[in-house]
């Protein structure tokens, strides 16, 4: 008995549509399940412990904040823009901003998106970043998280 021959559908990729910078914080900006990683979209479906986590590493680090007195400031959602990262809008799971430098950012007021690279006193996504003034705190608060 002869078989018929097999139909194969064609198994062609059609890539994602990239989106600009600008492009993501008109549809997606508002959207906190979203971040824009080199023009792709990233759905982050954060998890319940994920949250809990943050929101513990928040209430650590302001409690820092506000016992040293610093102007800065843990917002709940922020976008962060990378110095040279043209179609890239991150949301770490905790940022520190400060808040003398927030009255010269462009977006702040209507969203809150952070541009321009001064004034990110500290992040923790997967990493840690901060400027020197955080840094021995960063090293301590590094070590806890091991």
């Amino acid at each position: 008995m002869k078989l018929p021959p097999i139909k194969t559908r064609s198994m062609s990729h059609t890539p994602p549509k990239l989106l600009s910078f600008e492009e993501f914080i008109a549809q997606y900006g508002d959207n906190t399940r979203y971040e824009l990683i080199d023009g792709e979209l990233r759905d982050m479906e954060p998890t319940g412990p994920h949250e809990a986590v943050a929101g513990s590493i928040a209430g650590r680090i302001y409690v820092e904040i506000f016992r040293a007195n610093f102007n800065w400031l843990i917002p709940k959602n922020c976008l962060i823009k990378p110095l040279y990262a043209e179609a890239t809008a991150l949301r770490p799971d905790v940022v520190v901003l400060d808040q003398a430098e927030l009255s010269q950012e462009p977006l702040w007021q209507k969203e809150p998106v952070r541009l321009k690279p001064g004034g990110l006193s500290g992040q923790l996504d997967h990493c840690c970043a901060c400027n020197p003034d955080l840094k021995q705190f960063s090293v301590q608060f590094q070590c806890h998280l091991l």
